[in-house]
């Protein structure tokens, strides 16, 4: 069983063994919080760069972050060398920022042997472990593997306008309370301000602890805390759980710690408020 979360120390151990392929998935734009920047390129030896910003993601769509057709994801994946039996590290410059999106690409994708470092790459310069200024963009030799894509793991609009009235489905918004309540106006031009009716808001960094993610026990106790609004509602595990925010960005971070937390049922509504916030049509709060 690969676990979801490595340590830094994992990661140093295991860095040169023939199965471990280490992906950068950092983003250029970073929205929601202040960026970490750095004076230079910094990377983990023998990194691969994962493109989430144009390559893992439709650019043919008119929202900001689309999942990836079947061909580019396969295209992308034999070109850094990765088998079926590949362990892949994914880290990010900002700790676990967009990780979490790569991350849930890859398992979608039927790639189920993928991990995060947990703390990305703040947490390996914070323990003055080496780093390198260039980073590959293609392995010595193609990969194996073949995704086959599970969209039902992902959620429609429309799917989620015919939930709204059943209450059987929970939504969890990340974006900060200020864009959930609607009081801070949206960073895309146009956008009304709000979010999906029932919506619970659960803003990702909370989710973090010293740049880490907490403890699988504090995430259960924080998922349980949030998601126990209405007695009347038994909360468990296996209650079927939908993931927001922006751009399908962030959600992918209190989606993968919900994960940690031992949450089974859960989807990604790609579109966002990118989509919901943008048609009329749909109902906000």
């Amino acid at each position: 069983m690969i676990a979801p979360l490595v340590s830094t120390d994992w990661l140093a151990n295991h860095l040169d063994d023939d199965n471990v392929i280490v992906l950068d998935a950092s983003m250029i734009n970073i929205k929601g919080m202040e960026a970490i920047t750095y004076d230079s390129q910094q990377y983990i030896p023998n990194s691969y760069r994962c493109d989430l910003e144009n390559e893992l993601r439709d650019i043919t769509s008119p929202l900001p972050n689309t999942f990836p057709s079947e061909e580019c994801f396969n295209q992308l994946a034999q070109r850094l060398g990765i088998h079926s039996h590949s362990h892949l590290v994914l880290y990010d410059n900002q700790g676990a920022y967009s990780s979490p999106r790569a991350w849930l690409i890859f398992q979608i994708m039927g790639h189920s042997s993928v991990s995060i470092l947990d703390g990305g790459l703040p947490q390996w310069l914070k323990e003055q472990r080496p780093v390198v200024s260039t980073i590959q963009s293609s392995a010595p030799a193609s990969g194996t593997f073949i995704g086959k894509a599970q969209w039902q793991r992902l959620i429609a609009a429309q799917e989620i306008l015919d939930k709204l009235t059943e209450n059987t489905t929970i939504i969890l918004d990340s974006r900060s309370p200020g864009r959930f309540r609607g009081d801070k106006a949206e960073p895309r031009k146009g956008m009304r301000s709000g979010h999906i009716p029932g919506a619970i808001n659960l803003p990702f960094q909370r989710v973090w602890k010293n740049g880490k993610f907490k403890s699988p026990a504090e995430l259960s106790e924080l998922f349980k805390q949030t998601l126990n609004t209405d007695n009347q509602t038994e909360i468990t595990t296996t209650t079927p759980l939908i993931f927001s925010c922006g751009s399908g960005l962030t959600a992918c971070i209190i989606l993968f710690a919900a994960h940690l937390a031992g949450y089974q049922q859960m989807r990604l509504y790609d579109g966002s408020w990118s989509e919901w916030g943008g048609n009329a049509d749909y109902p906000l709060a």
